[in-house]
């Protein structure tokens, strides 16, 4: 009651005197008040009679006073009440009040247990006497004597050496400056160490090791640290790694050769075309292999290659990288084979084809022979022609591998392998069925004559030649697709054999070769595009029929070429003639008679026919046939190369006994012929039909004048004979007169035998 009347003295006088309600006037020491602890509504009926605590709010706090022995503090703390009092007139009315209390309890940082007297334990970071990682919580917020890897005030972990396993440090501020590494990561011993301990400790230092984001250093030498590594020659690192497992040398090629042939059968001749396209790479050989219908051609091959670096040892690194755990050559070899040019089909590709012996687990350290056969081509349906293709390529590949042992794994082995090199060879088969030809030879290339030259198929300087030599000229040769590579000019004899002149193989000929083999593909399809001459010098004394013959070869590689020749021929005759064979065959005119040695005519009228059968002849010309025809061989001169015509073709030239043309002409006089000495050489009449060997001859003529006939015959040469024949006219009748008789010399014997007589 005492209380209550205090507080409404108190009110009053606050009203008084101006005062808040929540004014302090006083402090009330302890807990003597009685605080409601669920405060209802100040709008809620009294519940005492004078004065009724409705709520209590505790506003501030304080330390006004601390103990450093016992660690206690003396606390200070206002708080609001809210009541009800009865008011004047016995209303009741809501009032509030501010209460200061003082009380003890333990300082900030300290705690105590119940029923101790003193705050003697220290609170750490929110935790009663309580630090991790090792430390002691003596003070409040600092923790003491954490573990080395720790510092003080939190024993929080002290700051990482990169790659360091143990990291030792003190307190803060100079936690980082203080910090050592006892041992680094991944350290194994003697076996190997990831990464090497600076000598201020403040460091770990990546090595040469094993841990895949490290530098190995094979192949190369590794002196410790990996900046310090040093690849082996012809090695690098592959791209985005630290390593020597990028090799940057190329396999070596030693040889390499492909061979195309048509599968013997028994009828097909052999001819092999074996390409060394390794010496020759990307190169384009012209071949005229061509198989039976519906049969291939078989592709073989050799090639050699080798890839040997020389590997420094692994040396203190042995114990993760063996010394036989490695293995770097050769890991692959292929051909791949493309046949295209066909518009009916598309190309068609085959491979690659695989040597099986080698990969790259099981690369060849040495030399290797990477043989293999191809019988697949072409396919089935497609018939070569010239212009079609085969392109091969040849590839091989170096890399290997090298063991490693994970010492982080307890020493479990893995592979890693080498990113390699290759190297590439190729070459180029194209077909080629056709021959070469000429320009002036309509539907045989598609080549024009283009120059005066080309014209000029071969031509030589004489058809009948005196002189032991001959020249010749020859031009616009065409070859479509290989080109012309040679021209081989040969001069044969020729012989006769029965009727007919041919080549005679029997006698040893002489060539002159002209090569293109150096000159550009579009000029060695032109032939050379010029004019060639050749020169042969014949023996002095070996009159005969010749041929020069050109041989045109074009650049396919087989030893059957593709070819074309031509021929022409000439004689050459510095030692024969013309001659008359009076004896056996003598002149004559039809109608004489002989009379003492003397002919004579008895008529004047009608034609006089001379003739001279049989009587002039070379006898070279006749004996070896240079006039007889030549035999044609079409399979070795095609139409439109051999020699059809001209002087000495081979067809046959007209002659009687080697003398091709006869002439005549006659004279008369009235002496007995003595001023028809020699022939009028404006008068020649040439004989139109030689084989007739006679002319006839119509001229006035009266007894007891002459005729004289004269015949000239000439060779191809030129060589000619004259010769004549001398007649005298006396139509007169025969007179008897007398007549004596001789025997044996003796006038007026006796004939007693038969004897003959002469008027």
């Amino acid at each position: 009651m005492l209380t209550n009347r205090l507080i409404l003295l108190a009110v009053l006088i606050g009203g008084c005197l101006g005062f808040n309600e929540t004014d302090s006037l006083f402090d009330i020491g302890g807990d003597d008040l009685n605080f409601v602890d669920s405060p209802t509504s100040m709008r809620d009926n009294f519940q005492y009679a004078e004065t009724d605590i409705l709520e209590e709010l505790y506003n501030t706090t304080r330390v006004t006073k601390r103990s450093t022995r016992s660690n206690l503090c003396t606390y200070q703390r206002s708080k609001t009440q809210y009541y009800r009092s009865r008011g004047s007139w016995w209303r009741r009315r809501q009032n509030s009040r501010t209460v200061i209390v003082n009380y003890q309890d333990c300082c900030p940082g300290w705690s105590r247990y119940t029923g101790e007297p003193s705050c003697l334990r220290a609170i750490c970071f929110g935790r009663l006497q309580y630090c991790p990682n090792g430390g002691s919580c003596n003070s409040p917020d600092f923790c003491s004597n954490c573990n080395p890897t720790h510092y003080s005030p939190r024993c929080d972990l002290c700051p990482q050496v990169p790659f360091c396993a143990l990291t030792y440090c003190t307190h803060l501020p100079s936690a980082i400056e203080t910090m050592t590494c006892q041992i680094c990561m991944f350290d194994h011993g003697p076996k190997g160490q990831a990464y090497k301990l600076s000598s201020d400790r403040k460091a770990c230092i990546e090595t040469c090791s094993w841990r895949r984001e490290h530098n190995l250093c094979f192949p190369g030498v590794c002196n410790g640290y990996h900046t310090e590594c040093q690849c082996d020659a012809g090695f690098t690192s592959t791209p985005g790694a630290r390593d020597c497992l990028k090799i940057v040398t190329k396999p070596t090629v030693l040889t390499a050769t492909m061979t195309v042939r048509i599968p013997p059968d028994g009828t097909t001749p052999k001819d092999d075309v074996t390409i060394d396209f390794h010496k020759s790479p990307n190169s384009v050989n012209y071949i005229n292999t061509k198989p039976a219908p519906n049969r291939k051609i078989q592709l073989e091959w050799t090639a050699t290659s080798r890839f040997k670096p020389t590997i420094s040892s692994p040396g203190p690194r042995e114990h993760f990288i063996p010394p036989s755990g490695y293995k770097i050559g050769l890991v692959r070899e292929n051909f791949v084979f493309v046949l295209s040019g066909n518009q009916n089909f598309p190309d068609n590709s085959i491979g690659p084809l695989e040597e099986t012996g080698i990969s790259p687990s099981n690369p060849k350290l040495a030399e290797r022979a990477f043989t293999g056969q191809l019988n697949q081509l072409p396919p089935a349906g497609w018939q070569l022609q010239s212009g079609h293709s085969l392109k091969y390529t040849y590839s091989v590949y170096n890399g290997g591998f090298v063991t490693v042992a994970d010492l982080d794994a307890r020493g479990a082995t893995h592979p890693r392998f080498l990113t390699g090199e290759s190297f590439t060879q190729a070459g180029t088969f194209v077909f080629d069925y056709s021959l070469p030809y000429h320009c002036t030879v309509a539907g045989h290339g598609a080549r024009p004559c283009t120059q005066p030259f080309d014209q000029r198929m071969l031509e030589l300087s004489e058809a009948f030649t005196k002189q032991n030599q001959i020249n010749g000229k020859f031009g616009g040769w065409r070859d479509d697709h290989a080109g012309v590579l040679q021209y081989d000019i040969e001069l044969k004899l020729m012989h006769k054999v029965g009727e007919v002149l041919k080549e005679n193989e029997m006698v040893g000929s002489e060539h002159k070769i002209i090569d293109l083999n150096g000159e550009g593909e579009d000029e060695r399809r032109n032939g050379g595009n010029r004019e060639f001459s050749v020169h042969f010098d014949l023996p002095p004394d070996e009159p005969s029929v010749y041929t020069v013959v050109v041989t045109v070869r074009d650049a396919v590689r087989n030893s059957i070429k593709n070819v074309r020749r031509s021929r022409r021929f000439f004689i050459f005759d510095n030692s024969s003639s013309v001659e008359s064979r009076d004896e056996r065959y003598p002149l004559g005119v039809d109608d004489t008679v002989n009379n003492r040695g003397l002919w004579w005519l008895r008529r004047l009228d009608g034609n006089v026919a001379f003739r001279w059968t049989d009587n002039l002849i070379n006898e070279l010309h006749t004996g070896q046939g240079f006039l007889l025809p030549i035999e044609h061989v079409p399979e070795f001169y095609g139409d439109g190369y051999d020699q059809t015509s001209g002087p000495r073709s081979i067809h046959p030239i007209e002659n009687v006994h080697g003398v091709v043309r006869f002439a005549s002409q006659f004279g008369v006089d009235a002496v007995g012929g003595r001023s028809l000495q020699q022939p009028d050489q404006s008068r020649w009449l040439t004989t139109t039909d030689i084989h007739a060997q006679m002319q006839s001859f119509r001229f006035d003529r009266r007894d007891g004048e002459s005729a004289k006939f004269w015949v000239i015959g000439e060779d191809v040469m030129g060589n000619s004979r004259v010769n004549s024949f001398l007649m005298h006219i006396d139509s007169s009748p025969a007179e008897l007169g007398t007549l004596s008789l001789t025997n044996r010399g003796v006038e007026g014997s006796l004939c007693t035998t038969a004897e003959t007589y002469t008027v």
